[in-house]
């Protein structure tokens, strides 16, 4: 008996149907990578840098931005960490903003411990000791300057509780990291270094004092701006350089002679730049009144308190009232701190003539200000008997350009005070930061002026006991897996019921 014969059993796919899986899948590992490709592509070229973080300022400045798109010529920045160096994340995050700015930056990365490319580095740009490990090296129209690591971050010391008691601790403060490498960038940008020269002889602040009075962290301002720094003496028959840039009288406490004044007004009347501080510690005319008066500028000759807006009895004042002129404009929501300064203000029109400069006023004291006496009278005590009112203390002066003159239109800024500027007083509030912004618009670089503060570094920290930390240690080690299993135990039992 013949049995019947099964039917084999035909294959769930056909040859053809087989061929078309494959092309579809073909087909679509294609489609997915040109998606990729021209996403990349989209992404390179026509991008949006979107900064999400919890402080105040993100992303670069106006200043930087400014400085960055001027650039012409190409700029290589070298970044000679070690990778490991904590600091080392941030300073390259920050660089790639600079090179995501500006197509003429290309910024490199060398680990002086790990990369071949170290050694020759070093002897490229003869790094001392002192510098052959944690700069970095900006270098451009055959010029470099070099940022070292070390001054990038400041920190402080801080007491922590600890088991055995109080133990101290070094924590990072501040990042200055674009401070530096703008201010190292503008000056490899320079063909030349602007000059800076410090009036001396008649008992002004010393711009190489490093003791409370003197001028030294100034000077780091300036050197950190890529400024070179001279002093100077107007005695006898020197005059005024000509390839001084800016001309800085800072507090003199004596009387200028009428031959330097003379000097240092043929200064200006060639289209120059000059800065003036005023000293409360002078009880005399030091000279510069009456020719800053041809200026349009009216220097007081009283003490200028504000008892709604100080800290020490009167004895200081915290102006936070600014102009909208470029100095200022960025110190908005800011203040600074004076010590007893002078009343500088604008000459009214008539007074100062049809062909007067501009006089803009920078400062205002609150509504509450008034004067202590007179400075010819040395009274520092006893207010006068004028009401209250509001009181300029800073003016910013230009006049017009001089045809065939390469400074162009001359710049003049004057100060009520001098001593905020000093070692004592430039790193309170807002002063560093005038200081930085009144020298660069004397020189009118336009790009440097937009205000580059410290960025805080923000520390959280989460304190446990030993028990709370014996207890995380039991829910990362046996709760987290436990109830994995747990829940996997309840879907595999449903799925048997």
């Amino acid at each position: 008996m013949t049995m019947p014969t099964e039917p084999s059993p035909t294959s769930s796919f056909s040859t053809g149907r087989r061929w078309a899986v494959i092309l579809n899948v073909v087909l679509a590992v294609l489609s997915v990578t040109a998606l990729v490709l021209m996403a990349n592509y989209l992404g390179a070229r026509y991008f949006v840098r979107v900064h999400a973080t919890g402080e105040g300022r993100t992303g670069l400045s106006p200043m930087t931005l400014g400085l960055l798109r001027s650039i012409t010529n190409d700029v290589k920045i070298i970044v000679y960490f070690d990778k490991q160096e904590p600091v080392y994340n941030t300073v390259m995050a920050l660089l790639k903003e600079y090179q995501a700015a500006s197509p003429r930056i290309r910024v490199e990365s060398i680990d002086y411990f790990r990369d071949a490319a170290a050694h020759l580095i070093k002897t490229e740009y003869s790094l001392s000791q002192l510098e052959d490990r944690n700069v970095v090296i900006f270098d451009a129209n055959e010029k470099h300057r070099i940022v070292p690591g070390g001054v990038i971050t400041t920190s402080e010391i801080n007491q922590v509780p600890s088991e055995t008691g109080i133990e101290f601790e070094r924590r990072t403060k501040t990042f200055n990291g674009e401070l530096l490498f703008t201010s190292a960038l503008s000056s490899v940008l320079n063909p030349q270094p602007l000059k800076v020269c410090f009036l001396t002889g008649h008992g002004e602040h010393d711009p190489l004092d490093t003791q409370l009075e003197g001028y030294s962290k100034l000077t780091e301002v300036l050197r950190a701006d890529g400024l070179d720094l001279f002093m100077i003496s107007l005695a006898g028959t020197n005059q005024v350089p000509a390839d001084c840039d800016v001309l800085i009288i800072a507090g003199p406490k004596n009387r200028l002679p009428s031959e330097e004044l003379e000097k240092i007004e043929h200064y200006l009347g060639q289209g120059r730049r000059l800065m003036v501080l005023f000293n409360y510690l002078v009880t005399e005319p030091t000279g510069l009144e009456p020719l800053l008066a041809r200026w349009g500028v009216e220097v007081g000759n009283q003490l200028v308190t504000d008892p709604e807006n100080t800290q020490s009895s009167g004895f200081d004042l915290l102006p936070q009232q600014f102009s909208n002129h470029p100095i200022v404009r960025p110190l908005a929501g800011s203040r600074l701190r004076l010590l007893l300064p002078r009343r500088v203000g604008a000459l009214g029109r008539d007074a100062a003539g049809a062909d007067a400069a501009n006089v803009e006023e920078l400062v205002w004291t609150g509504a509450g200000a008034r004067f202590i006496g007179s400075i010819s009278e040395g009274s520092r005590i006893q207010h006068t008997d004028a009401p209250p009112s509001s009181k300029p203390l800073m003016v910013a002066v230009e006049k017009g350009s001089i045809r065939g003159v390469r400074s162009g239109s001359t710049r003049i800024v004057v100060c009520g005070d001098s001593l905020f500027l000093n070692n004592q007083f430039i790193d309170v509030e807002a002063n560093r930061d005038f200081a930085h912004q009144a020298v660069n618009w004397l020189l009118a670089r336009t790009e440097m002026l937009g205000g580059i503060g410290p960025r805080p570094v923000t520390e959280y920290r989460l304190s446990m006991t030993e028990t709370q930390m014996t207890m995380v240690r039991w829910i990362l080690l046996v709760g987290m897996p436990a109830s994995v299993l747990v829940l996997g135990g309840l879907v595999w039992l449903r799925r048997r019921s």
